[in-house]
């Protein structure tokens, strides 16, 4: 599964920014937007001089209990 479908498979429909919206944030505002995934976590955020703010972020179950 990938990085968008495990976003849009916990959040609702109506709280995800579209594929083609992230990936433009992530070619076009590389320098502030970022993505960050592994195999039980996906983080997208946008990185500001005074503040970081969470766009997105989904922690799989499977995660529990490993710290």
């Amino acid at each position: 599964m990938n990085w968008y479908e495990k976003l849009s498979e916990y959040f609702p429909i109506e709280e995800m920014k579209s594929k083609e919206h992230m990936e433009a944030l992530l070619k076009e505002q590389n320098d502030i937007y970022h993505k960050e995934e592994g195999r039980h976590h996906v983080l997208m955020y946008a990185e500001f001089d005074s503040f970081i703010f969470i766009d997105y972020l989904f922690v799989s179950k499977d995660a529990r209990g490993q710290g």
